[in-house]
């Protein structure tokens, strides 16, 4: 997350910026040019990811089109939604769409995006589990549940 934040991954834009000769177009969707706030909120497959988070977190909200909004809305704390759970559900998926970008590049492999949504449900349901002892994580998961 905090390499994101710093505009540190080495997007195909970024890989360009250091004078290496690449094509610039997404990995994953093939249209967009590959920057953070393509591959990680306008892409195709990320956008999937989102709309799924947001239906389920704050279904009258539409995803975050930049990384302002989305930062933004991490930060809020709602009764369905505290904060602390949209921060790890954030971190989930952005790892997830990343890694799925690797993977392209990488294993020439792109995963459904059902079959990811449901890894990122599974790894969301894991962290909360695993802290459900903790003060701030006791209701978490009967958010993410709900």
């Amino acid at each position: 997350m905090w390499t994101a934040q710093l505009e540190r991954l080495p997007t195909k834009t970024k890989i360009a910026s250091w004078g290496l000769n690449t094509s610039l177009s997404c990995a994953v969707c093939l249209i967009g040019i590959e920057t953070r706030d393509h591959v990680l909120l306008h892409c195709g497959f990320a956008a999937e990811k989102w709309r799924a988070v947001f239906s389920k977190l704050d279904q009258y909200q539409p995803p975050c089109t930049t990384w302002a909004e989305l930062l933004s809305w991490t930060r809020r704390s709602t009764v369905p939604a505290p904060s602390l759970l949209r921060k790890v559900v954030v971190q989930s998926v952005l790892y997830n769409i990343w890694r799925q970008r690797n993977n392209v590049i990488h294993n020439h492999i792109l995963v459904p995006a059902r079959t990811t949504f449901r890894v990122i449900d599974r790894e969301v349901r894991n962290i909360l589990f695993a802290r459900r002892k903790r003060r701030k994580f006791k209701n978490l998961l009967i958010c993410w549940l709900a």
